[in-house]
Formats: structure tokens, C-alpha cells, sequence
């Protein structure tokens, strides 16, 4: 029995901390259509997820039932992106699954002292930190330029 690093809709980056934490172990996307969420999707929302997984390197993509599809490839143990999808969880139910939690986009040990009502108040308590990285310092913000409004048409 082997693992393997199990993609599903939720990990669309082409180098999530999961890839990055088992970069031994082969990584698998089952597009399982029998699902609910990827049998009722549309046209554009598959072909924008499969030109998602086209960028991330050593992807082994297969279509078929997600149960089945690693039956055959012979798989033990699953490490995947925690997630509260259920049908991945009820498809999953027989094998080894450690489920791994996607670092937080920001420290959210900072205090707020009262809920947002609107999503500027948040990030303006939030943008320091999030905008920080180890190796780069913060960028100056002000020296970007407005966006343009967009065009009116007559």
C-alpha cells in the first residue's frame, strides 16, 4: 500500500504547505463527477479548475470514482487538506486520511474589539501582518497607484 498527497477542489495552489510537507509522496487529483460538487458544476468552472492543476508540477489527474481511482492505484494512506466537504469525507472512510489544516493567511492571535461591519475596519487591523514576509520587508503602499474606474459605455 502506498501514499499519497491527495488534491481536491479547496488546494487550486501550485504549492500549498501540504505539498510542501510531503514533497516525496505522489500527488493525486480525482475528478470524481458522481459528486456533488463536481457533477453540477459548470463548463467554466472545471475548465478553470483543470487549467489550476495543469500549473502544479508532478500532478497525476484521473477521473473516475474517488473510491475506486485509489483502490486501483493500490493507496493506504491519504494525507489531504482538511476540509467540510462531506462526500470527500464519506469517500475517504476507508483508508488512512490525515487530514492537515492550510496555514492561516494572517496571525489571528490580534485582538479585535468588537466584530467588523465592514470588511475595511478588519483589514486595516489586519494589513501589517498579513503584508509582512520573512525575507521581504512590508511594501509601500502608497506609492501604488488608484485603481481606474472602469469604462462607462454609452
Amino acid at each position: 500500500m502506498t501514499s499519497i498527497c491527495l488534491l481536491h477542489d479547496e488546494m487550486l495552489n501550485p504549492e500549498p504547505a501540504l505539498l510542501q510537507q510531503h514533497a516525496a509522496l505522489p500527488r493525486v487529483f480525482v475528478f470524481d463527477m458522481g459528486s456533488d460538487a463536481y457533477g453540477r458544476w459548470s463548463l467554466k468552472r472545471l475548465q478553470f479548475m483543470a487549467d489550476c492543476l495543469v500549473e502544479i508540477p508532478e500532478l497525476q489527474v484521473y477521473r473516475g470514482h474517488l473510491t475506486q481511482v485509489l483502490v486501483q492505484l493500490q493507496v493506504g494512506e491519504v494525507y489531504t487538506q482538511a476540509t467540510p466537504q462531506q462526500w470527500l469525507h464519506q469517500r475517504l472512510e476507508g483508508f488512512t486520511v490525515h487530514w492537515v489544516d492550510e496555514p492561516h493567511f494572517i496571525d489571528d492571535a490580534m485582538p479585535i474589539e468588537k466584530t467588523p461591519h465592514r470588511f475595511m475596519s478588519y483589514w486595516k487591523k489586519r494589513e501589517a501582518s498579513a503584508l509582512q514576509s520573512a525575507d521581504a520587508p512590508a511594501p509601500d503602499l502608497q506609492a501604488y497607484p488608484r485603481p481606474l474606474r472602469a469604462l462607462h459605455r454609452p
